[in-house]
């Protein structure tokens, strides 16, 4: 790596932790999820006091969406919105939560999975469109009925849609069936409460059998499509586009691309980005496998940038000749020589001068020093052949440690020493990197390191930390 990352312009430590940490950034109000809580925030960092009588975040996603588990509704009525009048199950747990934002409407969303708590059957989930930019003004909120199985869902916003993915229950289309990979809804109709707003489905026959597609946070001109994308174990990274719906209730043709990589791509955090035509990725790779009792398996960042020769309602084709696929991760300026270090679950952004922020966690192997769980990031500038050098954000506090095991629903037993626990290993599913939507320059990343404010729990404290970065290279 070359010249250093720019600077920090602010940070803030978030006062609710999980495992899934997500950050939207609004003009003037933030958003910052966990798996099972929601806090709204001013743009320091300070949790917002009540507006108007309304209870004051954070609070849990089922708090958030308690309505649906209600019997009655405040006067005393049948709610006929309660989820347990459409399904035996005993839904009482909202869970896996995401947030987003559209710069254009200057609109929230909120999803959440619904389960029958201690049980992994996730059935249903429900999404949210804040009624103003500020949160505290209330959402429309929506629901699902379907009993189609959702696991970790995901959330985008693009021009009038808004669009929701997740997992089948093994992400396999052969085993699962036909069953929905992709739910539109309607931005507008949503932002007016209406009550059954235009929507379409994609299927996993719909597009090319794809067991599971991943969203895309769209940023710029895209030619009025919305992009997805099939990441299999395969070299082959698929790529799915629409136009927006000709007719209100029905699902769009897809048209196809697809590019092969030397090997297979990596699973992206809560989006990948498309911007200026080129679709910009960034995920984890193994580097050493893990050594059982020992030590954690060491990772890097892998970024790709997959530029477009065209991009058109009709026609999307990939300039093969022109990919950049970038590995980094070994070492920090200032590790010591031999230090062993893992990069993991990386979080992605860009800009509209086409300049790609990675956060990412960062963890000790084997080092002269210890080097805690601690949160950096990188720029790849859009006129530069590799990232930047690293920045901290934030240094851990301590090492935790626990004893790892593969799979804790099957009868192998965990390990029998405890090893370094780290962002990937027991912690973090991803972190999420956005644009400033005021300046569309600057930008806000979110990411967990170990906080000392608590080490009475054998398998870590971690806190979650967002960074407002400056977009001037050095």
């Amino acid at each position: 790596m070359g010249d250093a990352s720019p600077p920090v312009l602010k940070q803030f430590k978030v006062p609710v932790d999980g495992v899934d940490p997500m950050l939207a950034v609004g003009h003037q109000f933030i958003i910052a999820t966990q798996d099972h809580a929601i806090v709204f925030l001013d743009r320091d960092g300070n949790v917002l006091p009540s507006k108007a009588g309304e209870p004051q975040s954070p609070f849990s996603a089922t708090a958030f969406f308690q309505h649906f588990l209600d019997e009655k509704n405040p006067d005393g009525s049948e709610n006929l919105n309660n989820i347990k009048l459409y399904t035996s199950r005993q839904i009482n747990e909202f869970y896996d939560t995401r947030v987003d934002y559209d710069p254009v409407s200057q609109r929230f969303a909120i999803l959440s999975a619904a389960r029958e708590s201690g049980s992994t059957d996730t059935r249903f989930y429900a999404f949210a469109v804040s009624k103003t930019q500020d949160p505290r003004d209330g959402f429309h909120q929506y629901m699902t009925t379907e009993t189609n199985y959702r696991d970790f869902p995901r959330l985008t916003i693009n021009g009038q849609l808004l669009l929701v993915a997740h997992n089948a229950s093994n992400g396999l289309a052969a085993t699962d069936g036909d069953r929905p990979v992709l739910s539109a809804y309607h931005l507008p109709s949503l932002q007016q409460g209406v009550d059954d707003p235009p929507n379409w489905q994609y299927y996993s026959s719909d597009l090319n059998d794809a067991p599971r597609v991943f969203l895309v946070s769209h940023r710029g001109n895209t030619s009025g499509l919305s992009f997805v994308t099939d990441i299999r174990s395969d070299v082959s990274l698929r790529i799915a586009a629409f136009a927006p719906a000709s007719q209100p209730y029905l699902a769009p043709a897809p048209i196809f691309a697809s590019h092969d990589l030397a090997t297979a791509a990596p699973w992206p955090g809560p989006f990948m980005v498309f911007r200026n035509n080129t679709l910009h990725i960034a995920g984890q790779i193994q580097v050493t496998a893990r050594i059982p009792n020992q030590q954690p398996p060491r990772l890097s960042i892998r970024a790709l940038r997959i530029p477009f020769a065209t991009v058109s309602p009709t026609q999307i084709a990939v300039n093969h000749g022109a990919v950049e696929d970038h590995i980094f991760g070994k070492n920090a300026p200032t590790d010591a020589p031999g230090d062993l270090v893992t990069y993991e679950v990386p979080g992605t952004a860009v800009n509209k001068h086409g300049d790609a922020i990675y956060v990412y966690g960062r963890t000790g192997i084997v080092t002269a020093a210890p080097l805690f769980p601690e949160v950096r990031y990188s720029v790849w500038a859009h006129a530069e052949s590799s990232p930047r050098r690293s920045v901290q954000l934030r240094a851990g506090d301590y090492q935790p440690q626990w004893f790892y095991d593969a799979d804790t629903t099957d009868s192998t037993p965990a390990e029998t020493t405890k090893t370094s626990i780290t962002h990937a290993f027991l912690k973090v599913d991803y972190a999420t990197a956005v644009v400033d939507p005021a300046d569309d320059e600057t930008f806000w990343i979110i990411h967990e390191y170990v906080d000392n404010d608590d080490t009475s729990h054998d398998a870590s404290y971690w806190s979650s930390v967002v960074g407002h970065i400056s977009a001037t290279l050095p």
